[in-house]
């Protein structure tokens, strides 16, 4: 049983979903979730009795149930996952320990490759249609893997938004992300995207769901809880509900207890809060190398976009500016302004500030920002026009800004507040780490304090992040969930068919 009394459930189901074997009291477990990598994985480790039990009955590629109950008698489903590794051991002492590892249903994809005619067997070298859909694109691709693997079910797929357009199109798809916008961007494509067509040779039926899934600014996911559902989307970043899960870390805790509120409550077993600005570029330049029309040639296009963490001064007694070329680091600001107007060359793109991403930003990182320039110049081979350019370039500055602040956090259970830790949801934290306090003596009380004449010397952090990975950890007595949280509305693209 976890801290607040869950209790995670392994069952051993056979090909059609029956169980075999149902298993509670494990010795330990993993589970890993990670949204920008697409399979989920899981390792049990079972021991003595339990071991025996399940040695008859487990086989390769044998189907895994997670289910987490809690204390009300409500089941949730966790994960579904595929035995493909498993080992006994034993020491000096007798005991005999049996570990399983295996991944989900993207992880199975992962290990297959697909034929030519990817299951057409009327065509010796398979290719999409100009007319055929981005949804019918991952629906053949995964009936055919469903074929090959014998599954007994059909895979679903869930595509936010864009189902029906097509490769003629370059899947110039709208992905909004709910709630917020984006930088503006439209991509139209009027050439036929060749290269997407078909399977590259050597790929996994994975691989080519990802380079799909990629050049419309989504990430591939099995739907939570599902074993047949796989979802194409970008970070969801979801601020029209509450979110049920809330970080609290106080330092004014026991002793000081007197200073707290409500939001002081601890929930946090132990965190770590960095930021690196090692791979930050002030501004990324960069370059188109080809064209689309099936002419490929070098091509003076470039665009460029100002990082928002790192290339702007801030105000730092109201964080609400409005960004432009006006409030940008001098040098910067300069560039811009040379580039394109074209005083030092022709073809300068920009895109426009991502002004959501900036206003999430929590105080104390602006309140240790550095004014030095430190600009990325490159080319996207990948780019066959300005629409492309414009996405590929802002692709490049979200992974990067991903890496600005990372928040890691262990707290008790699976669960809170009845909700499932999951990646991709919004988390609200309090934490004041950042928030410095000091006592002015009391003159009168030699050694002591005087709690009415405290002075704050910092603000603590109290905003929405974005959880981009849950780690599960457990044995029989106790769970834990190892969190990590980025700025959200880093990947927010507006992208039409206009």
């Amino acid at each position: 049983m976890g801290t607040n009394q869950e209790e995670l459930i392994v069952d051993f189901l056979d090909n059609q979903y029956n169980v075999v074997m149902s298993i509670k009291n494990f010795t330990a477990f993993t589970i890993e979730r990670d949204f920008f990598t697409p399979a989920d994985a899981f390792t049990l480790v079972l021991a003595d009795d339990r071991v025996y039990q399940l040695n008859n009955a487990i086989h390769q590629g044998m189907l895994v149930r997670f289910t987490v109950q809690q204390p009300n008698g409500k089941q949730s489903i966790a994960m579904y996952g595929y035995i493909f590794k498993f080992k006994l051991g034993y020491d000096s002492t007798g005991g005999t320990q049996l570990h399983i590892e295996g991944q989900d249903l993207l992880g199975f994809m992962g290990k297959g490759y697909p034929f030519p005619n990817l299951g057409h067997t009327t065509q010796t070298n398979f290719h999409f249609a100009q007319t055929d859909t981005l949804i019918t694109a991952f629906g053949t691709i995964c009936d055919a893997f469903t074929g090959v693997a014998q599954l007994p079910n059909k895979i679903i797929i869930g595509v936010e938004d864009g189902a029906d357009l097509t490769f003629a199109t370059g899947f110039a798809t709208g992905i909004r992300t709910r709630g917020k916008t984006g930088r503006n961007l439209a991509r139209s494509f009027q050439t036929q995207l060749g290269h997407l067509t078909t399977p590259n040779k050597g790929e996994t039926y994975l691989s080519y769901l990802i380079r799909l899934a990629k050049h419309v600014g989504c990430n591939v996911k099995m739907s939570p809880g599902t074993n047949d559902t796989i979802m194409v989307s970008p970070p969801t970043y979801d601020r029209s509900h509450t979110t049920p899960f809330r970080i609290n870390h106080s330092t004014y805790g026991g002793v000081l207890s007197f200073l707290s509120s409500p939001q002081d409550i601890n929930n946090v077993l132990s965190g770590e809060i960095t930021i690196d600005m090692s791979d930050q570029p002030s501004s990324l330049i960069v370059e188109m190398a080809t064209q689309g029309n099936n002419a490929y040639y070098r091509n003076t296009k470039k665009c460029i976009v100002v990082n928002e963490l790192t290339g702007y001064k801030h105000e730092k007694t109201t964080y609400t500016q409005k960004l432009s070329v006006d409030n940008m680091l001098d040098n910067i600001s300069l560039a811009i302004k040379d580039l394109t107007t074209g005083k030092v060359g022709q073809g300068y793109l920009q895109l426009p500030p991502n002004q959501d991403l900036f206003n999430s930003l929590p105080y104390f990182a602006l309140d240790i920002n550095t004014e030095v320039s430190l600009p990325k110049y490159f080319i996207d081979q990948n780019a066959h026009n300005d629409a492309e350019l414009k996405f590929g370039t802002a692709m490049a500055m979200a992974e990067a800004q991903d890496k600005f602040i990372v928040m890691n956090y262990t707290v008790d259970g699976l669960s809170q507040n009845g909700a499932v830790w999951y990646p991709n949801m919004m988390c609200r934290v309090y934490d004041n780490i950042t928030h410095g306090i000091y006592f002015i003596p009391n003159s009168r009380l030699k050694g002591h304090f005087d709690v009415n004449n405290v002075s704050e010397v910092a603000t603590a952090i109290d905003s929405d992040f974005w959880i981009s990975k849950v780690q599960w950890s457990g044995d029989r007595e106790h769970y834990q969930t190892h969190l990590t949280l980025s700025l959200p509305y880093t990947h927010i693209f507006d992208i039409t068919n206009k």
